[in-house]
């Protein structure tokens, strides 16, 4: 789950979810070490069940975005993406996250990242 340098200079990140508080931080502070050195965004790749410990996660690493002025993308697959989308809908972070960091289902270029 660490970020690393994308080739479109953006950082990377793939999430497996669940994620537990310890993993939660260090993806945190990992993040935020690739924004404070100038990154203009975070790629996030989300996979593995979701549940509310990864919208936390996303929301968190959406706040950090905000902070550095870059854009945070998230990406995942067909049920991932249904449940992402509809567990951040049920706390009402589709309104914050969503707004225009959800790109979508991940298209078959996408899983590869």
């Amino acid at each position: 789950m660490s970020p690393a340098e994308h080739p479109a200079g953006r950082g990377f990140v793939a999430l497996n979810g669940p994620v537990s508080p310890r993993e939660a931080r260090l993806v945190c502070d990992r993040v935020r070490a690739v924004l404070s050195a100038g990154v203009g965004g975070i790629s996030c790749r989300v996979a593995g069940p979701i549940d509310l410990s990864v919208v936390d996660l996303l929301a968190q690493l959406h706040l950090l975005a905000r902070r550095y002025e870059a854009r945070l993308d998230i990406r995942a697959d067909g049920e991932q993406w249904t449940a992402l989308t509809t567990l951040l809908t049920f706390t009402g972070l589709d309104q914050v996250v969503g707004n225009r960091s959800l790109g979508g289902p991940a298209s078959p270029a996408d899983r590869r990242l």
